[in-house]
């Protein structure tokens, strides 16, 4: 045999998106095998090994043939040395085992680390091509963090910390043989901070953060289903769909923006589809504000585009800052996808550019000063869209925001560093 290709997935909440992805790549010819890690205790190993149904938080239907195969490789929770280590080791069998007979193995990995360097190291650097994904930029999401959280800057352990990091980010990047950018400013900001190593531009590929069109669409029977299902008929409804937990989304100015959201249109209810334990992240803004027209809900990825298809309105904010300009939520093109207009901030990817100026879009210039964009809030919600404006602007989202369109370049990619 020649080759065989495995893509491995990253977040475990993402799982959804990477079953998306891998199964539009088979869609379009091309076989390829799924490894997802999934994080346990150490004594739940027992019920994989007697084949047992596993306890845990990964449970994920997908589409299997002879040829294309799906592997969970755990990563232990709760050990005080070794849980990376472990997981290393596992994936690395997982992978072996898989290619027993094969001449080349390509990989596309989500997995920012030195998972590439033993990879190719044990199984042999003529033999293993690996295509590693950034989705955003770590540094400036650490500067943030703290910033955001501690209202302080790095302190000297940090930055060393910082330091280490970098270092080896440089030696995987020295392994690589393509580098996946959600966008072109990431490319930018990582052969910068790399140029030691002069990766020009044929290194680089850029994918940006797609949704599946068989999961995402616009569907008018899903819509009147879902809001007689959520009793909410009489409202307009303002989705946002997303985690929370982390310092970049925001959640006080979600809170904040769906009130001055209230004033001009006062039947507007907030949808809020995350996880439970985010609510709490959120949950003291609505207080706050004063919010009691709110529902939060927990679905699976396969049932978000019924939610979507119910709303009216769809939220993205982000603050100003390198961080997100460079990164593409993938919350967008499933809003896009469902025809859904979307309320969000400049400067998220190249998304908020793209976007602006279509007439079921309003891009806020700056977070921090909403009260400066409510007039012009007003009249973008003065305009009325019926069904027919929701297919038209789903299909104009397709040929530029869908998994489907885009997967040949991808397969093309693949087949570019055998």
């Amino acid at each position: 045999m020649s080759e065989i290709f495995f893509y491995l997935g990253g977040d475990e909440l993402h799982s959804g998106q990477y079953i998306a992805l891998v199964n539009s790549i088979r869609a379009n010819g091309q076989p390829i095998n799924l490894i997802l890690p999934f994080k346990t205790r150490f004594y739940n190993l027992f019920f994989l090994w007697n084949k047992k149904k596993f306890i845990g938080p990964n449970l994920i239907t997908i589409n299997k043939s002879s040829d294309d195969k799906f592997y969970l490789v755990p990563l232990f929770l709760g050990l005080p040395v070794g849980s990376n280590f472990i997981f290393k080791i596992f994936l690395i069998i997982v992978i072996w085992y898989a290619s027993l007979g094969f001449n080349k193995i390509i990989i596309h990995s989500k997995l920012m680390n030195d998972y590439a360097y033993m990879i190719k190291k044990i199984l042999g650097r003529k033999r293993v091509k690996i295509i590693c994904e950034f989705e955003g930029d770590f540094v400036s999401e650490k500067e943030y963090s703290i910033n955001k959280t501690l209202n302080r800057q790095l302190n000297d352990a940090e930055k060393k910390t910082l330091i280490k990091e970098i270092k080896q980010e440089r030696k995987m990047l020295s392994e690589v043989d393509k580098i996946v950018c959600v966008t072109k400013k990431l490319k930018e900001v990582i052969a910068k901070r790399h140029k030691e190593l002069t990766l020009d531009d044929s290194k680089f590929f850029i994918f940006e953060s797609l949704a599946s069109r068989n999961l995402f669409y616009f569907d008018i029977n899903n819509r009147i289903k879902a809001r007689e299902e959520l009793s909410l008929n009489d409202y307009t409804i303002i989705i946002y769909s997303g985690n929370l937990n982390c310092a970049w989304q925001i959640p006080d100015k979600l809170a904040a923006l769906f009130k001055e959201i209230k004033k001009i249109k006062s039947n507007s209810f907030f949808l809020i589809i995350t996880k439970n334990s985010d609510r709490n992240f959120i949950l003291p803004y609505l207080i706050k504000y004063e919010i009691s027209d709110y529902k939060f809900l927990q679905v699976p990825h396969s049932d978000i585009n019924k939610y979507l298809c119910a709303a009216d309105y769809g939220l993205i904010l982000r603050e100003k800052n390198i961080m997100n300009e460079v990164a593409t939520p993938g919350k967008f093109a499933e809003y896009a996808l469902c025809g859904l207009p979307i309320i969000m901030t400049k400067g998220i990817g190249e998304y908020s550019e793209m976007i602006k100026g279509n007439k079921y879009s309003f891009v806020i210039d700056d977070i921090t000063n909403i009260d400066q964009e409510i007039y012009k809030l007003k009249g973008f919600f003065s305009l009325e869209i019926k069904d027919i404006d929701r297919f038209e602007f789903s299909n104009w989202c397709t040929s530029k925001f869908s998994i489907e369109k885009n997967i040949p370049s991808l397969i093309n990619t693949y087949k570019g560093i055998i």
